[in-house]
C-alpha cells in the first residue's frame, strides 16, 4: 500500500482516497476532467439518522447545496460519453431529479431504475409511514447525443424459460392488419408480417400433430417439447410458433441464455451482505451498471465508496477505479476488502494507491 501526492494521480491506475468527496474531486479535475466513463453516486440520503460511520442529518437547504456541489464536480470529471448512476431514496428522488435536470439537462435523463430495498428495521417500533420497498437510481448521460446500448445479460450457466406473448400490439406503424385465425385488428396491428405469421402457425400445427394432437401433453413442458420438435424436424435451432389460445393470438419466445433488462431491477437487493458495513451495496448491482455502460480499461468513480463494493467489482471486471471515502473505516476495512479482491484476482497489474487526506 502506497501513499501518494495529488500531483501523482495521473500516474496511478486505481486509487482509494480517504478525504472529503467535494475537495478531492475538485483536485482530481486537473488530471481527470472529462476522463471518467461511469460515476456511481450513493450519497447520504438526508435520512436524519446518525450511526457509527457518519452523520446523515442535514437542513433542507444544506442538503440541496451539498448535492449540487457534488454533481457539479461529477459533471466536470465525466467523459463526453459518460454515464451517471445516482441512487437515492424514493422520498428524495423528486427534488434530486430537479437538481440533476438543472445541471445535466432534462434531455440527458435516460432512466429511472428501481432496485429492491428491505427496511424491516422500521417495523421494530411504531411507524409514521410504510417502509420503502425500493430505492431509485436516476441515470443520466453527459451528452445529449449519447444513447445507452440495449441492455442484455448473458448467463451461459442459466437457460431462461420460454414464454408465450401477445402477437397483437396497440401500436400501428407497419400496417400488419391482415386476417389471422379469423381476426383482423381494427386498431393496432400484428407484430410481424403475414408470411411470418402463416409460417409460424403452420409450425405450431405440425408440432401438435407430431404429438398426436395431445395439447395437454405438449403444453406440460413446452420448452422441452419445442426443442424435441426442432431437433427432429429441422436443422434450425429455432422455429417460429404461433397459436390461438383462449381467443388470443400468441407467439412463442424460445428459451435462451440471455435476459433483456428493463428499468425494473427488483431482482437485486440493493444491500450486500459480505461485510459488517451497515450500508454495503450489493456487488450484483454495481456489476450490472458497469457491464451495461463500460468496457475494460474505462475509469469508474465512486465518491462515496463506503465498504468498497464499486472498487471490488471494477477490479474484477478489469475497469480502473477511483474511490473516495471520508470515514475512519476507509483504511481499516475498505482498503483490506479491496486488497483481498486484488489478491484473489491474481493479476499483479491491479494494484492500487491509497491516499489519506
Amino acid at each position: 500500500m502506497h501513499f501518494i501526492n495529488l500531483d501523482e494521480y495521473a500516474k496511478s491506475d486505481n486509487m482509494l482516497i480517504c478525504g472529503d468527496s467535494i475537495t478531492v474531486m475538485a483536485q482530481l479535475s486537473a488530471s481527470y476532467a472529462g476522463k471518467i466513463k461511469c460515476v456511481y453516486l450513493d450519497p447520504p440520503y438526508s435520512s436524519g439518522t446518525r450511526n457509527e460511520h457518519y452523520c446523515d442529518v442535514y437542513a433542507p437547504d444544506e442538503y440541496t447545496d451539498f448535492i449540487r456541489s457534488i454533481l457539479l464536480c461529477v459533471k466536470s470529471l465525466l467523459s463526453y460519453d459518460g454515464a451517471l448512476f445516482f441512487q437515492i431514496s424514493v422520498s428524495q428522488s423528486f427534488p434530486i431529479k430537479a437538481i440533476l435536470d438543472d445541471i445535466f439537462g432534462d434531455r440527458n435523463f435516460r432512466n429511472q431504475i428501481i432496485v429492491s430495498r428491505n427496511d424491516y428495521k422500521q417495523y421494530q417500533n411504531s411507524i409514521s409511514h410504510l417502509a420503502s420497498g425500493y430505492d431509485v437510481i436516476l441515470v443520466y448521460t453527459k451528452d445529449q447525443a449519447i444513447k445507452l446500448p440495449p441492455f442484455i445479460e448473458k448467463n451461459p450457466s442459466q437457460l431462461y424459460k420460454g414464454e408465450w406473448a401477445p402477437f397483437y400490439t396497440s401500436t400501428a406503424s407497419n400496417g400488419y392488419c391482415y386476417s389471422l385465425f379469423g381476426i383482423t385488428p381494427t386498431s393496432g396491428e400484428w407484430r410481424r408480417d403475414q408470411a411470418w405469421a402463416l409460417s409460424a402457425a403452420e409450425h405450431y400445427k405440425n408440432l401438435l400433430q407430431w404429438f398426436s394432437g395431445d395439447y395437454e401433453a405438449c403444453s406440460a413442458d413446452f420448452d422441452a417439447t419445442y426443442q424435441q420438435y426442432c431437433n427432429a424436424n429441422s436443422d434450425a435451432d429455432i422455429l417460429p410458433m404461433l397459436r390461438l389460445r383462449n381467443g388470443r393470438v400468441e407467439y412463442y419466445i424460445p428459451p435462451c441464455k440471455i435476459k433483456y433488462i428493463s428499468d425494473n431491477w427488483t431482482d437485486i437487493d440493493m444491500r450486500g451482505h459480505l461485510t459488517d458495513f451497515e450500508h454495503e451495496v450489493n456487488e450484483q448491482l454495481i456489476e450490472r451498471m458497469l457491464m451495461w455502460t463500460t468496457q475494460e480499461g474505462d475509469i469508474i468513480l465512486d465518491p462515496f465508496l463506503g465498504s468498497g463494493t464499486a472498487a471490488v467489482v471494477a477490479t474484477r471486471l478489469h475497469r480502473k477505479w477511483i474511490g473516495i471515502e471520508r470515514g475512519n473505516y476507509c483504511k481499516a476495512s475498505t482498503a483490506k476488502r479491496i486488497m483481498r479482491e486484488i489478491e484473489v484476482s491474481g493479476n499483479p497489474q491491479w494494484t492500487y494507491h491509497f491516499y489519506e487526506k
